[in-house]
């Protein structure tokens, strides 16, 4: 009787501790990702539970889930304890992994469900959850995720405002070919006034280059050289071979001789400037006494034909002083030359005279042969015999006119009554009156 009391009292004992003595902890929850996920990610944890160190009974079968939706895992086989069985004390992992969906944050529980083992009579199936708020990035969400996300949808992935390129200077081209493509699916672009030299050139993007050497302008801001040069776009101020010598902004002889060419008797000096030379065959003024090679001077040491003793002494030596003998000789050359100078001119005097008198032409006229200076001495006579004629004709006509006039002034002033006037009264009165008919006066 005694055996049998004290196995009931132990079994009781068991199964009263079995009831109140089988439940666990969830003591930690674990993200064991690096870094905030993506939405739709899956994201690992680590929980991990322990069973209550005054269980009697152990627990079997537990899992985890995850609320709302995504799934969860189960429990390890590896750790201390047993993934079928978990005896007081015991504490044991629990790997699970979440995916994030929507506009996170996301805020959800993890459940932990364990079953008792059948000494745990009326213990029931024990479960405790553990709250887990998972943050991750998502489109719109102000964060640029360029692992995820561009600046507009391309292949996998999605647009996002915050990944909006800077316009300008780039533009967003995801498929651009630009090795300053980023992360954002950004690039620079033909347009945005930047000269990007590895991209653009002046033939594929004037716009940013400016437009090529030798191409139609009207401002120099056109031109990738900044010069517009008669029209013409140019990398300097001025063009060689334009047929314009543009002194006022370096074009010189020196760098553009077909331009600025110098004149005949010039020479294009070192700084590039036209210069008249000693050599050239012109005496300029200011070769005077300095230069021989073109000017002729009294004292350049050489006698030229202009030049003699008595003029210029220092080229050509003094004149010699003649003697007696050789003056008198000089004198009679002179008087032989002035004389032979003399019959030489009355020679040709007479000579052009007899031809005068041989070359005399003769005029028929009406069958009789006329001396030609006769007739034109006789001509001139005629002409002369008439003008005075005529002169004395015209002078008689012009005295009759004028006598003929004065007879009709003179006749005029006859036949016109004569005008009395009183002496008194000073007006006009008959021929006949004795007395005045105005005042009275007598008439004498």
């Amino acid at each position: 009787m005694g055996v049998k009391l004290i196995i009931i009292l132990l079994i009781g004992i068991l199964l009263s501790n079995g009831v109140y003595a089988s439940e666990f902890t969830i003591t930690s929850v674990t993200k064991q990702s690096s870094g905030t996920p993506y939405r739709g990610d899956s994201v690992s944890y680590k929980g991990i539970i322990q069973a209550d160190p005054n269980n009697f009974c152990n627990l079997i079968d537990c899992s985890v889930s995850v609320q709302p939706g995504s799934y969860a895992g189960v429990v390890s086989d590896s750790g201390t304890g047993s993934a079928t069985e978990l005896s007081a004390g015991i504490t044991q992992e629990f790997p699970f992994s979440i995916t994030g969906e929507g506009s996170g944050p996301l805020s959800t529980n993890l459940i932990v469900s364990c079953k008792t083992k059948w000494n745990c009579v009326g213990g029931g199936n024990p479960s405790h959850s553990y709250p887990i708020i998972l943050s991750f990035f998502y489109p719109g969400d102000g964060t640029c995720t360029t692992s995820k996300e561009k600046c507009e949808d391309y292949g996998t992935f999605l647009k996002d405002d915050a990944c909006s390129c800077p316009h300008p200077p780039k533009e967003c081209r995801p498929n651009g070919d630009r090795n300053d493509l980023d992360e954002k699916g950004c690039q620079s672009y033909c347009g945005n006034k930047i000269v990007e030299k590895q991209y653009e050139n002046c033939n594929n993007c004037p716009d940013d280059v400016g437009k090529c050497d030798g191409t139609s302008c009207i401002l120099g801001s056109e031109c990738e050289g900044k010069y517009c040069v008669h029209n013409i776009c140019n990398a300097l101020p001025y063009r060689v071979g334009d047929n314009y010598c543009d002194n006022n902004v370096g074009e010189t002889c020196k760098n553009s001789g077909s331009d600025c060419a110098c004149g005949t008797n010039q020479r294009c000096s070192n700084t590039g400037v036209c210069e008249t030379f000693c050599g050239n065959g012109v005496c300029e003024a200011s070769e005077q006494g300095i230069c021989k090679a073109d000017c002729q001077w009294c004292g350049d040491g050489t006698c030229e034909s202009s030049e003699s003793c008595s003029s210029c002494d220092v080229d050509c030596g003094v004149c010699k002083k003649p003697t007696k003998d050789e003056e008198l000789q000089r004198n009679t050359q002179t008087k032989d030359v002035q004389t032979k100078q003399t019959t030489q001119t009355s020679s040709q005097q007479i000579g052009n005279s007899n031809p005068i008198k041989k070359e005399q032409k003769t005029v028929s006229l009406f069958g009789k042969d006329y001396n030609l200076t006769t007739i034109i001495l006789a001509v001139i006579a005629l002409i002369v015999f008439l003008t005075a004629v005529s002169f004395l004709i015209y002078k008689k006509v012009k005295s009759n006119k004028k006598d003929g006039k004065k007879h009709h002034i003179e006749k005029k002033e006859h036949d016109e009554p004569k005008v009395i006037r009183c002496e008194k009264c000073n007006k006009k009165i008959d021929g006949d009156s004795k007395f005045c008919l105005h005042c009275g006066h007598k008439i004498e």
